[in-house]
């Protein structure tokens, strides 16, 4: 009884982290193709961290609906 609510959770849960992942490494590794960038590394650290973090948020609110 009680793995009819913890496989869907469990997997919901699975499946945030596996897209979570695959968004933070794409934003890691994206690179500016053909433009200049005047921030400095630190800055785009930080907005790589704040774009993470949105993501996070936003894949947590799906579970919670």
């Amino acid at each position: 009884m009680i793995y009819a609510f913890i496989i869907p959770v469990a997997v919901i849960i699975l499946a945030n982290s596996i897209v979570f992942c695959m968004i933070v490494c794409k934003l890691c590794r994206r690179k500016n193709k053909g433009m200049v960038s005047n921030q400095s590394e630190g800055k785009m650290a930080m907005l790589h961290l704040k774009a993470a973090v949105s993501i996070f948020v936003i894949l947590g609110k799906v579970v919670m609906w």
